[in-house]
């Protein structure tokens, strides 16, 4: 399993973010309440086993955080490091790797996303 920059929940979601997910938003065609899933999967953690876990996660600089136009996620970005780790519970296997780029890793490095990948693959398969 591998997370690519994937945070905690927005513990105070800016506005746009609110009105843009929220079921019934013309643009939200699988009519999801987006951050009540992320808050559910957050409050679930745990445990699933002896798998091969890694979470990409973005160490933000203080150039990106300043940049941020909305003091919450202004927020998230500086604990963003911090706040990832929660995810390594799913496995004892699973570890961190931070990397400095934007947010879209996959763009930015994609040959480091496509490495990660083929790890956790690796150590799958060694596990059969």
């Amino acid at each position: 399993m591998v997370f690519i920059d994937t945070g905690s929940p927005f513990r105070n979601p800016p506005r746009p973010i609110v009105e843009e997910t929220t079921w019934n938003h013309p643009s939200n065609v699988e009519q999801r309440d987006y951050l009540q899933v992320e808050k559910d999967a957050w409050a679930a953690r745990g445990q699933i086993g002896h798998i091969p876990v890694s979470v990409v996660t973005v160490e933000y600089s203080p150039a990106d955080i300043d940049a941020s136009p909305f003091a919450s996620e202004q927020a998230m970005m500086r604990d963003n490091v911090e706040a990832q780790q929660g995810w390594l519970v799913l496995s004892p296997s699973a570890e961190q790797i931070v990397v400095q780029t934007s947010h879209a890793v996959e763009e930015d490095d994609p040959q480091l996303v496509i490495d990660v990948i083929l790890d956790v693959l690796e150590a799958a398969r060694g596990q059969s």
